[in-house]
């Protein structure tokens, strides 16, 4: 791993060279900062630490990232937090329909990446492959937050306070402190090990010069999900693989078929944190790629930076492979449980053929394609005029004319880049979205400071209040005349630009013109 980690980490990204101050000499020096990199490779049934790759330079830069530093885990956290526990709970199946519409959560506008909304119900199996967040959102504020998922989470590892868990941002990876690369990898394992989570482990034992041992690590299981979640859960992830965000995989260099592996990717706003863990029968790897930000920088990755990890993922995977590929257990396919039922629904919502009553009047529901879908020992069911997951009598109005004919927006993806309400009674739909959206998020404001700082994904309860002052509040605010704000830390939409989104240097103070209303963020300086 070593070897194949040096080879491909110069393409990782760009390295990033300033002048900075040298804290013992006091003098200015060149400083270069490299895209880290951690990456952790554990067998599925042990827990045991089969490799690992802690960063580049150790000489220069003595930080573990496999096991110390904690990153944002964007949306790779969706099928440990969302995705299993819904489909556990009996919740969703493959095709249960989830709204990808316009909405606000008393004042948290979620959207997905680039900003956009696809404003249309959207597979489960398809909301988790192309990690669309309005969906998972929708999934987690429907199991009740933390209230049905904080169990699954501690079993697999993970522990989280009761505010993170009350975020729905945290749907999206909007964690207080991040989790390690060995964290990840770990939880990710239960769903190639029949649902049980091991311990891990990089000691196995240890013995004296006589052979008697002296410390053996314990190989302790739990059962998280039931073998119907974890074969369902198995051929989702697999669609990330073969045709979701992590469809590059496909390109040839994964030396075996890429049907044998199930995998998440995430990205954290800004492309700041970039994942993608993955698992074959026998063994799963984690990897995360971005930069340190020594000396208070603010670094992030671009576009492409996905890719990158995914191809140094695959590289690093090839070489482990070609040194041993018992370890990958190939042949050992999950034999479908019996309480796994299957049944063809219709491909628009996720149910069997029905009627409706529409336009007051019963109206045959059967047209269209019909895809297989597998439940967790539960039946499929006919359809309803409220069929999915989240969605308003807006939505489903939306949706119901287009299926029977009517020409309208529905699924025609929306992008907000800022716009300014000027009027009071404006629809959620007419609102500026802040979240960045990207495969995930890292910061979550409102109620707390949380990790990342970023443009996306705010929560908390919006109140309103002074605009001038500094403090950390969500503020609705009718600017009648010029409003001037002194030390704070703006993200502001609308007429007036975008400031500071990372919040590393503020403006002494920022004229925000009227008449207008706009909808603000205002946080305390740092």
């Amino acid at each position: 791993m070593q070897t194949a980690a040096k080879q491909y980490a110069p393409y990782l990204g760009q390295s990033r060279t300033s002048t900075v101050t040298d804290p013992v000499t006091q003098q200015p020096t060149n400083f270069t900062e490299y895209v880290q990199n951690g990456t952790v490779l554990l067998d599925n049934q042990t827990g045991s630490v089969l490799g690992f790759v802690g960063g580049r330079d150790f000489n220069k830069f003595q930080l573990n990232h496999a096991f110390d530093t904690k990153r944002s885990p964007g949306s790779s956290i969706k099928p440990m937090l969302v995705y299993g526990p819904a489909v556990d709970n009996k919740l969703i199946n493959t095709q249960s329909q989830i709204a990808d519409f316009p909405v606000s959560f008393s004042g948290y506008f979620p959207t997905d990446f680039g900003q956009q909304v696809q404003n249309r119900f959207i597979s489960a199996s398809e909301a988790l492959a192309e990690s669309y967040n309005i969906p998972a959102v929708n999934i987690y504020n429907a199991l009740g937050k933390g209230k049905a998922t904080k169990t699954y989470m501690e079993k697999m590892g993970i522990r989280l306070s009761n505010k993170e868990y009350s975020e729905l941002g945290l749907a999206l990876g909007g964690t207080k402190d991040g989790l390690t690369v060995l964290q990840q990898a770990s939880a990710f394992s239960t769903f190639s090990n029949g649902g049980e989570h091991v311990t891990p482990h990089v000691i196995q034992k240890i013995t004296d010069p006589s052979g008697k041992v002296l410390y053996k690590a314990p190989e302790t299981k739990k059962k998280v999900f039931s073998k119907a979640t974890t074969y369902i859960m198995q051929q989702m992830l697999s669609g990330v693989v073969q045709q979701g965000t992590a469809s590059s995989l496909n390109n040839g260099q994964i030396p075996f078929s890429t049907k044998n592996i199930i995998g998440k990717t995430g990205t954290s706003n800004d492309y700041r944190d970039i994942w993608f863990i993955g698992s074959t029968p026998g063994i799963t790897m984690a990897s995360w790629i971005g930069y340190d930000n020594f000396y208070g920088h603010n670094y992030n990755l671009d576009e492409s930076a996905s890719d990158s990890n995914l191809t140094y993922w695959a590289n690093i995977l090839a070489s482990v492979y070609r040194t041993d590929p018992s370890i990958f257990k190939l042949s050992q396919k999950m034999t479908k449980p019996d309480d796994v039922k299957e049944a063809n629904v219709l491909a628009s919502t996720g149910t069997l053929p029905g009627s409706v009553d529409y336009e007051g009047s019963a109206a045959r529901v059967n047209s269209g394609a019909k895809v297989k879908a597998y439940y967790n020992d539960s039946d499929a069911k006919a359809v309803s005029y409220k069929f999915g997951i989240g969605g308003s009598d807006k939505n489903y109005r939306l949706f119901w004319q287009n299926y029977f004919g009517q020409s309208n927006d529905y699924a025609v993806t929306s992008t907000y880049t800022g716009k300014t309400v000027r009027s009071k009674s404006a629809e959620v739909e007419d609102r500026y979205y802040y979240s960045n959206g990207s495969y995930g998020t890292y910061g979550s404001f409102g109620t707390g400071t949380y990790s990342g700082y970023s443009q996306g994904n705010y929560s908390g309860n919006t109140t309103t209040r002074s605009t001038t002052g500094n403090g950390t509040a969500a503020i609705t605010t009718n600017f009648t005349t010029n409003t001037v704000l002194t030390n704070t830390t703006l993200l502001i939409m609308g007429a007036a630009r975008l400031i500071t989104p990372m919040a590393p240097q503020v403006p002494e103070q920022l004229v925000i013109p009227g008449p207008l209303l706009t909808v603000i963020k205002v946080f305390k300086s740092r």
